[in-house]
């Protein structure tokens, strides 16, 4: 949606069906649909089988809406049921109202923000789209932001405001904008919070909340929808068993589940047992099916916020689901696993601990900023230092300010609610017509049975290993994908006394732990992982492309052909195509004008 005075609308009329010729060439975008109001326009993709327009039966103005809500889509006294801050599901929303010089105009996400939001101004007009590339287009920025982009290359996954182009800006979960446009232009965009995650001090028990996420699961309409072909992709792990034996319950077909290729054997294994165990036909999609080309979809898709190989893994899933299906196809996942803490988080008994919570958290922030000298990544150039300052103080403010009791919680509920929304829910799904992506995880009664959860239910998912094993009992002798054991009701804890190095010296301060590093290599401690099949095979891509996981930003170099890091290399090739989109799209414009 552009906010912009008359005079413009012409130009940004030309930026839209530009990026929508470039989204098009994704093979993944219908047809551009434009709507005009007092002191703005709107565009969508009007072929798309999950972006709904409801005009107000009032003549009150009209809802856009992208993705699905629970329950039916009806108007009250003037009030789409989208409107609702107590509704949940997986949706980005546009409500126009006429006003008395003008337009009143509100945007937000679903409260996880599973669909992301981006928003850029230069003065005169204001412009918000979940594709953050058509902010950028449509108000003629070209450059890269340093800092967000320094901040997505060190796994931060931009957990700033600003994303990797200069002058694009992304909402958090929760967060909601809103404007007041007349004829000759708009108003500054204002930003608000419809809804705060807070911890409750009452834990919900087994039963009620795997019934809620039952229930809730019953309420998604696409799930059920019998015009529309599900797929379910599956890990294998904790996440997806449950949300597969949910499914089980809860959904009207067993229809198929895929697996990627990108762990072990012994992994695709697992996972092809529980879905076998639980009754859906299961098969293993295959990496090398994949081309650049098609990554590069995934990139377009996504708007250049993820690794490519991260959106291009998605895409190989719609892949996999389209040839399965005569028409539109349902995604159903479970990838926001790590949002219970200690699947990515080291464990660490002071994560426990109510008294020690801001110590724990400010500690613990510290030490995601030596990962560069861990994965041997080369940060140079002469803003390199006060950019990771940044970036470091940015990750600490941002976990201090999470809610919850003890530091468990506290990284828990920022996982959940600023991490994975600007990693895992950036989903190509969200700007692709013919897929939709549905996390039944996300669903809202669910999240807030999470949000009762005590320290020791986080650690290392401890809660999903009980509700597995109380409610899906024909999965009890299937093993963890992770540690190859049976799922147990028993809670893992961390130790009380290290009992290998690498735990020893996760536990030491971070003052100690750079001393150490400057004496010793770091993989000497932490280990080194060995490589995957993804990590093979994505290598392997890049070279044969000639790709160098080598970029220059402004003032900051970022070098990793020495490691061959992985995700390093894949956002530096993101960021090229990024910067290259950008320049050329501004030419053509104006060209035109």
């Amino acid at each position: 949606m552009s906010l912009h005075p008359a005079e413009s609308a012409e130009r940004v009329d030309r930026a839209a069906l530009l990026h929508a010729r470039h989204l098009s060439e994704t093979a993944r975008f219908g047809e551009l649909a434009r709507r005009e109001f007092d002191g703005g326009s709107l565009y969508w993709d009007g072929g798309s089988t999950h972006a709904d327009l409801f005009d107000a039966p009032d003549g009150g103005g009209f809802l856009l809406r992208g993705g699905y809500i629970s329950g039916s889509d009806e108007w009250t006294e003037g009030t789409h049921a989208t409107e609702h801050p107590d509704i949940w599901g997986e949706f980005a929303a546009v409500r126009v109202r006429p006003a008395a010089q003008g337009s009143q105009v509100d945007v937000w996400a679903d409260r996880a923000g599973s669909w992301p939001l981006y928003h850029g101004s230069d003065g005169r007009r204001s412009v918000i789209s979940n594709d953050p590339h058509f902010v950028a287009v449509a108000l003629g920025f070209t450059a890269l932001s340093a800092q967000g982009s320094y901040e997505l290359l060190a796994y931060y996954h931009a957990i700033g405001r600003e994303t990797t182009l200069r002058g694009v800006f992304a909402l958090v979960a929760g967060e909601a904008l809103q404007a007041t446009t007349d004829v000759d232009g708009s108003s500054a965009l204002r930003l608000h919070r419809r809804w705060i995650p807070r911890y409750s001090q009452s834990t919900a028990s087994i039963d009620e909340t795997y019934e809620a996420l039952r229930d809730s699961v019953a309420q998604i309409g696409p799930l059920h929808d019998p015009d529309r072909t599900l797929t379910l992709t599956i890990s294998g792990g904790l996440d997806s068993r449950l949300t597969l034996g949910v499914l089980a319950e809860a959904g009207p077909q067993r229809p198929e589940a895929v697996t990627l290729d990108l762990s072990t054997p012994e992994e695709l294994e697992i996972a092809h047992r529980v879905a076998t165990t639980l009754g859906f036909p299961h098969r293993t999609a295959r990496l090398d099916d994949l081309s650049l080309q098609a990554a590069r979809s995934g990139w377009s898709l996504t708007g250049g916020q993820v690794s490519v190989h991260a959106a291009a893994g998605n895409i190989l899933a719609y892949e996999v689901a389209g040839k399965a299906a005569n028409g539109d196809v349902t995604l159903v996942g479970a990838w926001p696993g790590d949002c219970l803490i200690g699947s990515y988080v080291p464990v660490t008994p002071l994560m426990l601990s109510r008294a020690s919570r801001g110590w724990a958290l400010r500690d613990w922030s510290r030490k995601r900023a030596p990962l560069w000298r861990v994965r041997g990544v080369e940060v140079a150039g002469p803003r390199a230092k006060r950019i990771a300052r940044a970036a470091h103080a940015s990750l600490s403010r941002s976990v201090l300010r999470s809610p919850g009791r003890s530091a468990a919680q506290a990284i828990s509920a920022w996982a959940m609610f600023e991490r994975q929304p600007r990693f895992s829910y950036v989903s190509p799904a969200i700007l692709s017509h013919d897929v939709l992506a549905v996390t039944p995880v996300l669903a809202g009664r669910y999240v807030d049975a999470l949000l009762t959860l005590g320290p020791t239910d986080i650690m290392a998912k401890n809660y999903y290993r009980r509700m597995i094993s109380s409610r899906l009992v024909s999965l009890r002798g299937v093993p963890n994908a992770n540690t190859g054991a049976p799922v147990t009701p028993a809670p893992e804890l961390p130790p009380r006394f290290p009992r290998t190095r690498p735990e020893l010296f996760a536990l030491l301060p971070t003052s100690i732990q750079e001393f150490v590093r400057r004496l010793r290599p770091a993989n000497h401690y932490i280990g080194t992982p060995a490589p995957t099949a993804e990590t093979e095979f994505w290598n392997g891509l890049f070279a044969a492309e000639g790709v160098e996981a080598r970029v220059e930003l402004d003032g900051v170099t970022v070098d990793a052909r020495t490691s061959g890091d992985l995700h390093v290399g894949s956002v530096a090739l993101a960021l090229s195509w990024s910067r290259r989109y950008l320049e050329e799209a501004s030419a053509e414009l104006d060209a035109a004008s």
